[in-house]
């Protein structure tokens, strides 16, 4: 009776000097961190999930999907040792906007922020990098073959041999070839960003609905990281097309099509362009997370989509990618800013002028027919 009745009074001291504990034991703020090292803790913590899902979370997948569950949790358990062990060496100061007290703390949100996009956004990059260059030597092979097949075709037609013959082939090689090239560098980065988008989206699904549920299912990772692959692109996508030689081509193609041009200043377009794209890429950041929690939702997880803490994933989600759009985005957007102005303002020059000339030939000729018809009547009288 004695040891039932002292029991709880000593879970009842055990609980106080925990609470006391908790209350007196000093804990780091970690948000008074300079903004370098805010980013470079996010940084540091992305790349360190970066190699994990290369290493762990796609083995992971893989084991799952062939039947190999054992290994599948012991790769992802090997993954969250790897994310804990960062959290240690680089702590996170602001897990969601709600940690951000004031306008004081917003640079160092934006810092930590902006160093946690990094690494994906470069991993993306770097395999749009790798896709051009594969697409552009498949491309070339392929153009060879044609141009071959044409270049004899041509020289049977003009009845070349030879040197001529030679000469042809060249010329219809280099033609051909250039135009493989440029268009298989073209389809070879898309492939190439795409599949970058979906090796990292998949993965960190697949992990996020094992979190959620204790469930493996690669098929429903891969469906929603598919989705998911599409609008991670939106960044990076509008980076290299804002950044590619033909951008300013693009542009002008599209001016020329507006039905009316209004000239802007170079300071209002670069506003335009910097607010579409970090619009955009908040929104994609967004929709990114609601289909995340769709999945978990789709293998079991319980809940609605619209409980508080779904909602705070999502919100926090969009305003990182709005911080990422409008940093990572920038320098595009000054660029095509700066070309809209330039290119528009030559444009509504140009249709000026041509409207001034316009008119003038219109007057002249109104005055032709004018005198006209006074020297028919003179002539008649």
């Amino acid at each position: 009776g004695v040891q039932t009745c002292a029991l709880p009074i000593y879970e009842e001291i055990q609980q106080r000097v925990a609470n006391f504990l908790e209350r007196n034991t000093y804990k780091p703020d970690y948000r008074e961190q300079g903004l370098g090292s805010l980013a470079a803790s996010g940084f540091k913590r992305a790349a360190t999930g970066l190699g994990s899902t290369i290493t762990d979370l796609i083995p992971a997948m893989v084991g799952s999907a062939v039947g190999n569950k054992e290994y599948a949790r012991e790769q992802l358990a090997e993954a969250e040792e790897k994310k804990r062990q960062a959290e240690l060496d680089n702590p996170t100061a602001y897990r969601s906007y709600k940690d951000v007290r004031g306008v004081g703390d917003a640079p160092g949100f934006i810092a930590e922020s902006l160093g946690e996009l990094g690494p994906d956004i470069l991993g993306m990059l770097t395999g749009a990098g790798v896709g051009a260059s594969v697409g552009k030597r498949v491309a070339l092979k392929g153009a060879e073959k044609v141009a071959a097949e044409e270049a004899a075709k041509y020289a049977a037609k003009r009845g070349l041999t030879g040197e001529a013959a030679d000469a042809a082939a060249v010329r219809l090689g280099e033609r051909y070839g250039a135009k493989a090239a440029e268009a298989g560098a073209e389809r070879g980065t898309l492939a190439g960003m795409y599949g970058s988008s979906v090796g990292l989206n998949a993965p960190d699904t697949f992990e996020s609905i094992y979190d959620k549920t204790g469930n493996l299912n690669p098929g429903i990772a891969l469906a929603f990281g598919a989705a998911q692959g599409v609008l991670d692109t939106y960044l990076p996508g509008k980076i290299l097309k804002q950044l590619s030689p033909a951008a300013k081509d693009r542009l002008a193609a599209e001016i020329l099509n507006r039905s009316t041009i209004v000239p802007q200043s170079a300071k209002m377009a670069i506003a335009k362009e910097l607010g579409m794209t970090a619009f955009g890429e908040s929104s994609t950041e967004g929709l990114q997370e609601v289909l995340g929690i769709l999945a978990e939702k789709t293998a079991g997880a319980k809940g609605s989509l619209l409980d508080p803490e779904n909602i705070d994933r999502v919100l926090n989600a969009s305003i990182k990618g709005a911080v990422g759009g409008t940093t990572f985005g920038g320098p595009g957007a000054i660029l095509e800013g700066r070309r809209t102005a330039a290119l528009s303002q030559e444009e509504a020059d140009r249709q000026a002028k041509a409207d001034i000339q316009q008119r003038l030939a219109d007057r002249k000729s109104t005055r032709l027919n004018s005198s006209h018809g006074y020297i028919s009547y003179a002539v008649f009288c």
